[in-house]
């Protein structure tokens, strides 16, 4: 595990360097793991998360998803408590530009 990102971005630059990635290939990675963490920190939210007591756990996960409960049309026609249970069993996903995620019909 990297406790940070300047750890990870050590590790990552390390790695291409060794495989001799191609420059293009090599800008990618580097975009992505930019972007997967902007935020720079080194905290573990789900280690957190988990440590937490139930209720409190559910109360904290509607006030990160509060921004999403607010402008998704499937969620605003759910009850609250549907609501709350779907934010605390959300798990958060990255994906690189022009990865695709879902096809219609799959």
């Amino acid at each position: 595990a990297f406790h940070n990102y300047n750890s990870l971005e050590s590790h990552l630059l390390e790695f291409l360097d060794a495989h001799q990635v191609p420059p293009e290939l090599r800008g990618r990675a580097v975009q992505y793991c930019e972007y997967r963490f902007s935020d720079r920190r080194s905290y573990d939210g789900e280690a957190i998360m988990g440590m937490l007591p139930d209720l409190l756990h559910k109360d904290l996960a509607v006030h990160l998803s509060r921004d999403m409960i607010q402008t998704s049309p499937v969620l605003g026609r759910c009850t609250s408590e549907t609501a709350r249970e779907v934010c605390v069993n959300l798990k958060r996903v990255f994906s690189a530009r022009h990865e695709v995620i879902c096809r219609e019909g799959s």
